[in-house]
């Protein structure tokens, strides 16, 4: 039987006690957290406001106040009421890369911090309604002010950096007061004491060239009235290292010239004056070390970097040996900033003595096989932390204040080539030291072997060939060969160009351009063929003329060329190169050679120099009768040859075997009596004594 059954209600009661005590202590928790501000909330979906910060006085933790100004966005969708602006400040410290890193990744609601809750006199409570107009509508924008005595924030001077920002508390319409929203910004403890920044300014542009004079539309005119004005300034600083595309100066000199613009556009009057000018200050800045250029058209090397011998040639040959810029030495700054030795061995024979990454974890500078590389950080001046917006000029600030202060590196390198990384450069508070990112200690660096891309496109390559072949062709055609190759060789660094970003529809749009400008298909061209259909020679040898006709508007340089379909009864030699006035005609005269009698179907074409083929090809009939009556005379003298030689054959071998009939005999005879002699001197078969 089963034994007695035994309750043990003192332990359950014991249990009991603990369990209210410790119900009772996290109630008093609670009340003590929602006494002191710290009430954990629960985490919204998504802030239900947007916060933009606007001022940061001062810019790290010292003097007597700390204020903060801004404007909140009612995102909701939704009307709230008891919109208050609270001063918000987490106590823990970042004291390490680590610890920072973890901050900007964290979630928009971490940490929980501490609110300032006091409207007067401290002011770290903004009231956005009021008694009078206690709604605040879905909508509605409102600025704030927010300021807190640096006595009363709990933050030690000299411990690392601090998070602080604002809580945004509401009571949305048909919902309980929450916090609505939150924005964060890092605050250092100090005044920046150790690193720098080392700008690097890239001047390049989207290709806009289209023919000699001609551009595809305005936008390089509007970029010198701003992005390109604005990137000229940083780039003389004497601090900055500077890159430039050629393609850019060859695009700004065509300007400064006077152009047109495609589609009956009108130019910008002021382009030429400003072009020249732009021209001038950096001819003046480039006199001074640390200025580079980039390959010809800065072509995205790593998205065809399996192959790129095409493409490096081309930009090679893009730049003449007389060109303004040819004696800068070559930097190659890739797409997206990771290279690998890849690229730079595809890059070898444009010889770079300078490479630009932006990889994380990696030291300012180095070198590599004899290249100087210069890393950026590529988080440097990108604000933050979340939520967005995040990249107000008071977070950029921020954060790179933080970098420096807990950053292990001797500086940082910031690369400028949009607006927005002027402005992080335009932004960088006076006291941040700042000097050439070629001044920084330098250590060997080991790059990966490749770096992981997106491919690209290539249908894309394909087309580029097309048309750097179709732009050769017609160089051909009009006697243009070295200045169609260079064209070539520019349209093709130029369509590869990395200020693409991989935007397939505007390159083609700028190839076919390119194309109906400088290099229309030459088997279009508009060169006619006139022949007889039938030709008949009477000797070995015949010459026969036929008629080009030149309908296009360029003098050109052509020659017929034939294609028998049985070139070993007839060969046909092309014609010699003729050059064509525009609307004029020309006889050439082309001479078969014939090696039998008969009737010869022959293709003919008008080809350039180089043997493209133009217009559409005709067919004649040649017919041959060279031989004559000589040519019987030899047929019936090679016959009396094969004949007579026949015939002496014959007796040859006639005589050949009577000779060997009567020789028989006496060659048996005389193997006998060998045969008899041998056997009697051979003792073998004897008896032994």
């Amino acid at each position: 039987m089963p034994g007695p059954v035994v309750v043990d209600i003192a332990g359950r009661g014991m249990r009991l006690a603990r369990l209210v005590v410790a119900l009772l202590l996290a109630l008093l928790g609670s009340l003590v957290l929602a006494a002191t501000g710290t009430l954990p909330q629960a985490a919204a979906a998504e802030p239900q406001v947007r916060i933009e910060l606007t001022t940061l006085s001062p810019a790290w933790l010292t003097g007597d106040r700390i204020t903060i100004t801004g404007a909140v966005t009612n995102t909701s969708g939704k009307s709230m009421r008891q919109v208050q602006v609270s001063f918000w400040r987490s106590q823990d410290a970042i004291r390490d890369q680590a610890d920072l890193a973890n901050v900007l990744a964290s979630p928009w609601d971490v940490p929980i911090g501490a609110r300032m809750g006091t409207a007067e006199p401290d002011r770290n409570l903004f009231n956005l309604t009021t008694e009078r107009q206690p709604v605040w509508p879905a909508g509605a924008r409102s600025t704030f002010t927010v300021s807190a005595r640096i006595a009363d924030l709990g933050l030690q001077p000299g411990e690392g950096v601090h998070l602080i920002g604002v809580h945004v508390r509401a009571i949305p319409e048909g919902s309980y007061n929450q916090t609505v929203g939150r924005s964060r910004v890092l605050l250092p403890s100090a005044a920046p004491t150790r690193g720098s920044i080392s700008p690097v300014v890239v001047l390049t542009s989207r290709p806009s060239w289209a023919a000699p004079g001609v551009v595809a539309d305005d936008h390089l005119a509007q970029e010198l009235r701003g992005r390109l004005e604005s990137l000229l300034q940083a780039a003389e600083r004497p601090d900055a290292v500077v890159l430039i595309d050629p393609a850019l100066w060859d695009e700004l000199t065509m300007l400064s010239q006077g152009y047109t613009v495609l589609g009956g556009l009108d130019p910008d009057p002021e382009a030429p004056a400003r072009a020249t000018a732009w021209l001038a200050r950096f001819t003046a800045l480039a006199q001074r070390p640390g200025v580079y250029r980039l390959p010809y058209g800065d072509p995205d090397l790593q998205a065809v970097s399996d192959d790129a011998g095409p493409l490096v040639r081309q930009a090679m040959r893009a730049l003449p040996d007389d060109h303004p810029l040819s004696r800068l030495g070559v930097a190659l700054a890739p797409r997206g900033g990771a290279a690998g030795q890849r690229l730079l061995e595809a890059a070898e024979p444009l010889r770079p003595v300078l490479l630009v990454t932006s990889v994380r974890n990696r030291p300012p500078a180095g070198s590599t096989g004899g290249v100087t590389v210069i890393n950026a950080d590529p988080d440097l001046g990108r604000g933050g932390p979340g939520p967005d917006p995040s990249s107000t000029r008071v977070q950029v600030n921020g954060r790179l204040l933080a970098q420096l202060q807990v950053g292990e590196a001797p500086g940082m390198v910031l690369v400028a080539r949009e607006t927005a990384d002027l402005n992080r450069l335009q932004m960088l508070p006076s006291q941040v030291a700042t000097r050439s990112a070629l001044d920084l200690p330098s250590e060997p660096v080991e790059l990966p072997a490749a770096v992981e891309f997106e491919g690209g496109d290539t249908n894309l390559v394909t087309e580029i060939e097309q048309v750097r072949g179709q732009i050769m062709a017609w160089g051909d055609l009009t006697g243009t060969t070295d200045s169609a190759r260079l064209i070539a060789d520019q349209v093709g660094a130029r369509a590869a160009s990395s200020r693409f970003w991989g935007d397939g529809a505007a390159t083609r749009r700028l190839l076919r351009q390119v194309q109906e400008l400088n290099g229309r298909d030459v088997a279009r061209a508009r060169i006619s063929l006139t022949s007889a259909k039938t030709f008949v020679m009477s000797t070995e040898t015949t010459g026969f003329p036929v008629t080009v006709t030149n309908n296009e508007q360029v003098p050109v340089r052509v020659k017929v060329r034939f294609v028998a379909e049985n070139p070993h009864r007839i060969s046909i030699p092309d014609t010699d190169v003729v050059t064509i006035a525009p609307g004029e005609t020309a006889t050439v005269t082309f001479t078969p050679r014939a090696w039998t009698n008969g009737v010869v179907t022959v293709e003919s074409r008008v080809v350039t120099p180089e043997g493209r083929p133009i217009g559409a090809s005709r067919r004649i009939t040649v017919t041959s009768t060279n031989l004559g009556d000589i040519g019987w005379i030899i047929i019936v003298a090679s016959g009396a040859v094969v004949l007579g030689t026949t015939a002496i054959r014959i007796k040859q071998v006639q005589r050949e075997r009577s000779r060997a009939a009567k020789a028989a005999p006496r060659r048996a005879e005389i193997d006998l009596a060998a045969a008899v002699e041998r056997q009697s001197r051979d003792t073998s078969a004897r008896p032994h004594p």
